[in-house]
């Protein structure tokens, strides 16, 4: 049995000055020798101009015993962005390799969010 897939709406568009953020949710991960997890994520963010702007390698996801494998958690690794004035309108892509280390697998996802200027200024 697997867990329903959570209804979440990812935001398209954020203006500069606005606080977002991306986040892993999981099912499941191999306990090691000392019975706990150990996944983790790298995030990385790419601006419009193929640069990055933020690394956030090695954060936690899960570090504690497996839980319940019928049932989703969100990790708490949690990348937390607000990007400025400084930061160029345009799209910027958020990368994330998530790893069980314990069962040496790992997987990438990214997302594309597109940051406009903010209206107010």
């Amino acid at each position: 049995n697997r867990p329903e897939q959570p209804n979440i709406q990812p935001a398209k568009t954020v203006t500069q000055e606005q606080q977002f953020g991306a986040f892993i949710i999981y099912v499941n991960c191999r306990a090691g020798k000392d019975g706990n997890c150990n996944a983790t994520v790298d995030f990385t963010v790419i601006g419009p101009n193929g640069k990055e702007v933020a690394e956030r390698p090695n954060q936690i996801i899960w570090n504690g015993p497996p839980m319940d494998s019928k049932t989703m958690y969100m990790g708490k690794a949690v990348l937390g962005l607000r990007l400025s004035e400084r930061n160029s309108p345009g799209k910027y892509k958020i990368f994330a390799t998530v790893s069980d280390k314990n069962a040496a697998a790992s997987f990438d996802l990214s997302y594309e969010v597109e940051l406009t200027p903010n209206p107010s200024r």
